[in-house]
């Protein structure tokens, strides 16, 4: 029995594990997740926002990782869920803007973080939304592009050759 009282004590006054590896991590940059060398983030835009200034933004912020310093890297959008407003697409040659809110079907694009300098897209972004009666269209996207409800969006960034 006296060492039950023994063993109640010392573990009811004991951090769990997980509770000091987490402390242990507190103002400092985690690892990102990696999936066959690929970095994967998600996040998600809010309503309202511009959606491709966020998307740099976010991708932006692996250049402040220590475990990137030195290295350029390009992302893709692998994926996007969620509603934009009044999209402009460039279809055959000609910028369509459409009014309303629309389900996003996909949303491609790739980007550059180069070691020094700017986060940007390398190419515009390529947007397919329905309409109702489900009616798709599809093309770069021309100017700004906003959320109309929370925008869910998956990006893979990978290592590239700083030689490009």
């Amino acid at each position: 029995m006296e060492a039950d009282t023994h063993t109640n004590t010392s573990e009811e006054q004991r951090e769990p594990e997980w509770v000091l590896a987490l402390e242990a991590l507190k103002g400092k940059v985690p690892q990102p997740p990696r999936h066959n060398g690929m970095i994967v983030q998600y996040f998600t835009i809010s309503a309202g926002e511009e959606i491709k200034g966020k998307i740099l933004s976010y991708a932006g912020e692996l250049k402040n990782c220590p475990l990137f310093e030195g290295i350029s890297l390009r992302g893709n959008i692998l994926t996007a869920t969620g509603q934009i407003s009044r999209p402009t697409i460039n279809i055959q040659g000609s910028d369509t803007s459409f009014e309303g809110s629309y389900e996003v079907i996909k949303l491609l694009g790739i980007y550059s973080i180069p070691n020094e300098g700017v986060v940007e897209f390398i190419d515009n972004l390529v947007l397919t939304f329905s309409v109702v009666g489900g009616v798709v269209y599809g093309g770069p996207v021309m100017g700004e592009l906003i959320a109309h409800s929370p925008i869910q969006v998956v990006l893979g960034s990978y290592v590239c050759d700083n030689t490009e």
